[in-house]
């Protein structure tokens, strides 16, 4: 699971730093990822700016459909999601070209008062 708290962490820094429309590839970039890891990634992108699934060429099958049907199912799940979400989302993405704020922010930028989330880590 290194794998997904990386990107993450990527991604919030990425922002930060006036980068803000990235994002992982789905389902890693290298390797076989097992059908848990599979379904994690893609539960993950839903929320990240720019969502792809991406993999080196030399992995094959990583497409949804050649996938189990349980793989299927939570990816189809995890994509109904985004677009439940697709209003909220291009509201992030205007206010960003407007102000310059990230599309995924970390708890102290979204909260500034509350000096709880200034210690938190992931």
């Amino acid at each position: 699971m290194e794998e997904l708290s990386t990107s993450v962490n990527e991604i919030l820094s990425l922002g930060i730093s006036g980068i803000p429309f990235t994002g992982a590839d789905i389902p890693g970039f290298f390797g076989r990822p097992t059908d848990e890891l599979f379904i994690l990634f893609y539960q993950l992108g839903v929320f990240y700016p720019f969502m792809r699934a991406h993999g080196h060429i030399e992995f094959y099958d990583r497409e949804p459909y050649l996938q189990s049907d349980e793989v299927q199912k939570a990816i189809k799940d995890s994509i109904n999601l985004r677009y439940d979400l697709i209003h909220y989302i291009y509201t992030l993405a205007y206010q960003t070209s407007q102000w310059g704020t990230p599309l995924v922010r970390p708890m102290w930028l979204e909260f500034p008062k509350n000096q709880e989330v200034f210690n938190l880590t992931t």
